[in-house]
């Protein structure tokens, strides 16, 4: 069974991977309508880059303190990455000032920095290392990191930082954990269940696309309602004798 699961896993992350990066790239493109253009005098692309510098210093102190074999470093990764990784692209949403709305586009922004350096640089060592078909699937799913905080962010913003957070340290680790338990030889009796769980973490964030996005769009939505209607009283205001 764990012969056939992970090729299973893969034509899973391939199919879902071309689906969530088509709807990321149209939904970022609508909520950008109702996001005052403020967000881009805000930096995001340095964010990304400081999230990659935190990602590296961090990861590398969790190698060497569980670097011990194979098994515990792969262990230590799938328990760490999801969390480091997480936490240091959801930095510009508590760094940035302005409204919810302009820190959830910089720290978006920011998330699409970091999955692009990060997709680079893999895609790189897979090349040199002869895996074309690793790296062209690096490419394809590297919008799975501008998913994994715009659905730690919807819960930021309905004010459940923390729970959001977790959410999405968990689905990135289980999304990373079956081929890096797999390459390490990890036994069937761990890397079976992770694969499944894999397997539902990978379909449960497609799910989550229109969700997550959607609710900072009905943000943006409201506050320019709310600007209209600001507008108009002013209006009623200067014109009545």
């Amino acid at each position: 069974m764990e012969t056939l699961l992970l090729p299973a896993y893969l034509i899973v992350v391939l199919a879902v991977g071309v689906k969530v990066f088509d709807a990321v790239l149209k939904w970022i493109g609508t909520v950008d309508y109702v996001v005052p253009p403020r967000w881009r005098e805000r930096r995001p692309h340095l964010y990304g880059v400081v999230a990659i510098v935190t990602v590296v210093v961090l990861e590398s102190i969790v190698l060497v303190a569980f670097g011990g074999s194979a098994v515990s470093a792969a262990i230590a990764l799938t328990v760490f990455v999801g969390p480091i990784e997480e936490l240091s692209k959801l930095l510009p949403f508590w760094a940035v000032r302005g409204t919810q709305l302009v820190r959830w586009r910089v720290t978006i922004s920011a998330a699409m920095t970091f999955a692009v350096i990060e997709a680079v640089l893999y895609g790189i060592v897979l090349i040199i290392t002869g895996n074309i078909l690793g790296a062209l699937l690096r490419i394809i799913v590297v919008t799975f990191h501008v998913l994994w905080t715009t659905i730690a962010l919807e819960d930021a913003l309905k004010g459940r930082a923390f729970v959001g957070y977790l959410k999405s340290s968990l689905l990135h680790s289980l999304y990373d954990a079956p081929v890096i338990m797999v390459l390490v030889g990890v036994s069937a009796t761990i890397t079976v269940p992770l694969t499944l769980a894999g397997i539902l973490a990978v379909i449960y964030m497609y799910r989550r696309v229109d969700g997550a996005f959607g609710y900072a769009y009905s943000i943006g939505r409201r506050e320019i309602e709310e600007r209209r209607r600001k507008t108009e009283r002013e209006e009623c205001l200067t014109s009545s004798p």
